[in-house]
């Protein structure tokens, strides 16, 4: 059995996902497909780097699901 690895870099990511914490207006900004392209395109070169058989997930951050001034 295959021990899991964890890395806890999704803080940055987790900035593009929020349109108040990214400003952005390239391609990472402004509707949601955009705000989460970088999150897909990152998971992908992850998937793609470790193969099928091992098991990738991502954490979403719960402090924006309870921010309800965002809402």
């Amino acid at each position: 059995m295959r021990e899991p690895i964890q890395k806890n870099c999704l803080v940055l990511l987790d900035e593009f996902l929020t349109d108040y914490t990214n400003q952005r207006t390239d391609e990472y900004g402004g509707s949601l497909s955009n705000l989460v392209g970088l999150l897909v395109e990152v998971s992908s070169a992850v998937r793609q780097a470790v193969g099928a058989n091992f098991i990738v997930g991502i954490r979403i951050s719960q402090g924006k699901v309870n921010d309800y001034e965002h809402k």
